[in-house]
């Protein structure tokens, strides 16, 4: 059995739903709002949703070489995305990497 989700919409917005509803586009408001979440889902579909996670610096400097050995280069906030790493923590490991000469632009960020 589907669960009930109770909401409280703004007195313009049930007024255009009902108007649709009175034009024939929906059968009720039910069906409108049925409609508009499979909309909504379909578009977060579309959202890659990034999981960030809790990492030191020199893990996260580890991971980024061992990312780097499979691809020659990638953008950070690529690798970030990709391992989980967080932007910040990304950016300044790759810095790190980059003055301690393990990476370069030609063998490394892009």
């Amino acid at each position: 059995m589907s669960e009930l989700a109770a909401t409280r919409l703004a007195e313009r917005e049930e007024g255009v739903i009902k108007k649709l509803i009175k034009s024939g586009y929906y059968l009720n408001m039910s069906e409108f709002i049925r409609e508009a979440v499979r909309e909504k889902l379909e578009k977060m579909g579309e959202t890659k949703i990034i999981m960030e996670r809790k990492i030191s610096k020199p893990e996260a400097k580890r991971e980024i070489l061992q990312y780097l050995g499979k691809r020659p280069t990638a953008y950070v906030s690529e690798i970030s995305e990709e391992l989980g790493i967080p932007l910040d923590i990304a950016f300044e490991s790759a810095r790190e990497l980059m003055d301690e000469k393990k990476v370069g632009k030609a063998n490394g960020f892009v």
